[in-house]
């Protein structure tokens, strides 16, 4: 169990105090997250998912950061507020979570779900989570030892298993299987039923400290551990064994909770000493880094991002670091660095200061706090030092402003003056380099070449080479031996020069092309030589050509005071606005430093040098700063992620490859760039294939397409710094719009089939009312013929003139009535044949005066009773309709006073009756049944609806449709 020897705490305090206070390099911390930027939660771990958001774990609640802000992850279930303990993530980019309370969630950022195998969970605290290469979860517990979850089964590993111990602090995969720190030691075990355990390791097998609290996979295949009370140590695969490393023997430091490699060092998350650094090759010794001023120094968890950078939890928040790549050297214990004009640092790590107040050889101890004075202030208005060199023979050359060159032999105490028994060498020096034995000077008066014996260093004669000579100018601010014995030079205002086998060759300055003012030349691993020029940005010579790279490259300033080669293929800028990182081969430009507050350095021209570990050192205004690519991932690009895609911006996020109809087409897609160095930095190129003809440039981080057409679609997302897209991550999203139901092609045939069956249907309908309305008329006109024929016929005529006739000679009156009924009778004939329908009303009035000339001959044997309601009048029918009727009845009846006829018209629902007394003629008037023929068709055509017959022995009855405007066919 976890315990800190309480008579050494006040010692370690009081001791670490003293340390901290005379470090000599720090690296730099940031509190990124407090209590009231978590919502009042207090952070417990730390992880960065596949996508590079870093997932902070509290004791209330998960937070995902993306640079800008912390976002709140969602979740279903409110057990889940419980302190965090640890992370892990599958394959598929699920996180998973581990807590005090002895649950377990997984999720994405999206939300989170308890996580509940059918076995349960454990009822401790769960300590650490690890999924190894089989995808088989791997729990650690705080009292019921490890779980393993394979094949959607939970398993157990105890102390009834072989288990050293039921307390587990840490999980890490390893040689054999998966390693487990315990109070007792450490298990190896693996996921198979029969043979859980596979070893254990304790004191007798070499292991320094029982309790082991974290475990981590070493670079090399070998295993980091970290104890209570013997710090850390390394265990050997090949020679299964345990050693301490040198520099972390004498651990008094406490105990260790996390480690975290680097090429050639570890940091060490301590319970309460900070960060310890402790290296792994070399004459450095351990360091230790106070975050007293960022949160506290019990530091529970360590995260190395894909950056480089190091995050931390501490004692209630989190920290994030440059790590060591970036180091500061500010002071020395009451030495103060500072207005650094010349570096130079030896193999020891010892390194030597130019600056205001002298030269100084600072031994590299940070217990050194009086470094050794080798000269006095040089200029009281200039640099003063100016330039340092030690050549290949172990003498270093030191070059000032205004009081000429200095020369310390090797195994020598103090400097010596250089004098050219000439006289031409000028005594402004700002620039040393060597080839062999050539020591060649950069000066304020051309250039100069001492030839030198090693075994009479005493003796030097210099060579001097002016304007006229070859340099091309008498202003050199720079020179620079190549790989291949070339000597360069970097003039003011005639660009470059370069000296070979005995001759100068010169490179006219052109604007674009070449540089005019030259400060700094470097060269890199793969020869091309590189130089920094005044406001023009920076050149690279291939040997055929000139590339410059200047703000549109990416770079910040133009304005170069120094460049120099570094690992990883890095070229490293400097100027005021602080240090570009340029690679060599690709061009790609990055700014490490930025978030660190690298900016104003105020540098001096080549004021720069790297040791024996490949470190750059940087002098400037404020101190060194100390750049080491080993260390920092300063190329990575930005992780570019789709990060949520939703429809109408609602809050259910969609998922890839999801079909979505075609009215929920206005989509927003969300996307990231992670690049904590510099997130501001970031910018985005969008393109929605299937709609995007083009990239679009933008740098907001939300983007909307409104009313897509229906189609297949993949957004695109890439992110870069600088709009340099060369080398850029991209993120991808496919989905589908379905196309509505209605262009569909089933749906279009089955419409075009509706369609043409319509248009037949229509054709077929008007074809038939054509030839109903053909029928009609001409139904209509033979029945006009027949009424007219049977109306003019000679009988009709001769009965109508007999009895006016009579009448005449009775009754002059009736007489006159008598022809003016007539009259009116055929003029209604006229009138009416014409029409399709008239009011029931009009044809009543046609009826009495047919009627009234058919008395005038019957006198009271016809008899005619109408019974129709004042409502049906407005009804409509055939013109001359009842006038039929009411003749065949008269046609085809006896009439007479023996059996008069008596003829009824009335109305009964929607329907008209006329209806006589049936008292047929033993001789009728021949017939054709041409109009009740005519009479049926005129009603169906017009109505739809039929005449009906009724004949019974004494009673003939016709029943007919009444028509109302709203009743009539179309």
């Amino acid at each position: 169990m976890l315990r800190l020897p309480g008579k050494f705490s006040l010692l370690l305090l009081l001791f670490l105090q003293i340390m901290i206070c005379s470090r000599a390099q720090l690296p730099f911390f940031q509190q990124v997250a407090g209590r009231d930027d978590l919502k009042g939660a207090i952070p417990s771990a730390v992880f960065q998912d596949n996508n590079g958001f870093v997932w902070v774990g509290s004791n209330n609640g998960l937070f995902v950061y993306d640079g800008f802000a912390f976002r709140d992850v969602l979740f279903s279930d409110t057990v889940l507020r419980a302190p965090v303990s640890s992370f892990t993530s599958d394959a598929l980019g699920n996180i998973w979570v581990g807590y005090r309370n002895g649950k377990i969630a997984t999720g994405t950022e999206s939300g989170i779900a308890l996580f509940e195998p059918a076995e349960g969970l454990p009822a401790v605290p769960i300590t650490d989570l690890l999924i190894d290469n089989k995808g088989v979860l791997w729990i650690a517990t705080y009292g019921e030892g490890v779980y393993f979850y394979s094949n959607e089964r939970m398993y157990n590993i105890n102390t009834d298993d072989g288990l050293n111990d039921n307390y587990i602090y840490t999980l890490a995969s390893g040689p054999e299987g998966i390693w487990a720190g315990t109070d007792a030691g450490i298990a190896v075990i693996a996921a198979e039923v029969d043979r859980k355990v596979i070893h254990t390791y304790s004191t007798a097998e070499g292991l320094p400290d029982v309790i082991v609290q974290k475990i981590v996979r070493a670079s090399d295949g070998g295993m980091w551990v970290g104890m209570q009370s013997d710090g850390i140590c390394y265990f050997d695969p090949q020679k299964k064994s345990f050693h301490i490393p040198e520099k972390a023997i004498d651990w008094m430091y406490g105990p260790v909770n996390d480690i975290v490699e680097f090429a050639d060092l570890l940091w060490i998350a301590t319970e309460g000493s900070g960060i310890v650094e402790v290296p792994l090759t070399g004459n450095r010794i351990a360091d230790v880094f106070s975050l007293a001023d960022a949160g506290g120094n019990r530091i529970n968890r360590l995260l190395r991002d894909l950056e480089g950078n190091v995050w931390m939890v501490n004692s209630g928040s989190l920290v994030w670091s440059s790590g060591p790549g970036l180091k500061f050297l500010r002071q020395s214990g009451d030495f103060v660095f500072g207005n650094i004009h010349a570096l130079h640092v030896e193999d020891d790590n010892s390194f030597w200061v130019g600056n205001d107040r002298g030269l100084f050889l600072h031994s590299g101890n940070r217990n050194d706090n009086n470094p050794k004075q080798f000269l006095p202030p040089q200029s009281k208005g200039g640099p003063g030092i100016t330039s340092l060199h030690h050549d290949p023979a172990g003498n270093m050359w030191v070059g000032t402003f205004g009081n000429g060159l200095f020369r310390l032999e090797n195994g020598s105490k103090a400097l010596d003056r250089v004098v050219d028994e000439s006289g031409r060498l000028n005594d402004n020096i700002l620039g040393i380099s060597a080839a062999g034995n050539e020591i060649w000077f950069a000066t304020l008066g051309g250039v100069a070449r001492c030839n030198y014996n090693p075994d009479n260093s005493n003796r030097f004669t210099f060579d001097h080479f002016s304007s006229g000579d070859g340099p091309g100018n008498n202003f050199i601010y720079s020179v620079f031996a190549d790989s291949k014995g070339r000597m360069w030079f970097g003039t003011d205002g005639k660009g470059v020069a370069m000296y070979n086998k005995g001759r100068f060759s010169t490179f006219a300055p052109e604007k674009g092309k070449t540089p005019r003012v030259v400060y700094s030349v470097a060269e890199d691993h793969d020869g091309n030589l590189w130089f920094g020029s005044a406001n023009e940005g920076i050149f690279r010579f291939d040997g055929k050509d000139f590339t410059c790279f200047n703000l549109n490259s990416g770079l910040r300033n133009l304005n170069i005071t120094s460049v120099i080669s570094a690992g990883q293929n890095q070229v490293v800028v400097v100027h005021n606005l602080g240090i570009d990182v340029i690679n060599s081969r690709t061009g790609q430009v990055s700014y490490p430093g930025i978030r660190a507050g690298i900016t104003d350095l105020n540098p001096d021209l080549n004021a720069v040098a790297t040791d024996a570990n490949g470190a750059v050192w940087i002098g400037t205004q404020d101190g060194i700063i100390m750049y080491n690519p080993e260390y920092m991932n300063v190329m990575a690009m930005p992780l570019t992620s789709v990060r949520k895609v939703s429809v109408y911006l609602s809050d259910e996020p969609a998922v890839p490859g999801e079909v979505f109809p075609h009215n929920r087409n206005n989509i927003s897609f969300e996307y990231a760039g992670i690049w904590f160095n510099n997130p501001e930095k970031v910018s985005f190129r969008i393109k929605l294939d299937g709609n995007d003809p083009e990239w679009i440039y933008t740098g907001d981080r939300i983007y909307t397409y409104s009313s897509l057409r229906p189609g297949k679609y993949t957004f695109r997302v890439q992110s870069a710094v600088n709009n340099d897209f060369t080398y850029a991550n991209e993120a991808a999203f496919s989905f589908v719009i379905k196309a509505p139901f209605y262009t569909q092609w089933w749906f279009i045939m089955f419409a075009l089939i509706v369609l043409s069956a319509i248009i037949y249907f229509l054709f077929k309908t008007r074809l038939n009312r054509i030839r109903r309305e053909q029928q009609l008329l001409s139904e209509k006109a033979e029945s006009q013929f027949q009424l007219l024929k049977s109306q003019v016929n000679p009988h009709f005529l001769f009965n109508n003139f007999s009895t006016l006739m009579a009448i005449i000679e009775e009754d002059t009156e009736t007489a006159i009535e008598y022809v003016g009924k007539l009259s009116t009778f055929f003029r209604n004939i006229l009138e009416y044949r014409d029409k399709d329908l008239i009011p029931l009303a009009e044809e009543l009035e046609i009826v009495d005066n047919y009627m009234f000339l058919q008395r005038k001959r019957y006198g009271d044997n016809l008899r005619v009773e109408k019974n129709v309601d004042a409502d049906s009048l407005s009804s409509l029918i055939p013109p001359l309709t009842l006038q039929l009727i009411l003749e065949n009845a008269v046609k085809h009846n006896i009439v007479s006073q023996a059996k008069p006829l008596n003829i009824t018209i009335r109305n009964e629902a929607d329907r008209l009756i006329v209806e006589n007394t049936l008292q047929i003629r033993k001789t009728s008037e021949p017939s054709t049944g041409m109009g009740l023929q005519n009479i049926r068709s005129r009603y169906q055509a017009l109505s739809g609806k039929e005449i009906v017959i009724v004949q019974t022995t004494d009673l003939y009855s016709i029943s007919l449709p009444l028509i109302y405007d709203n009743s009539l066919k179309s």
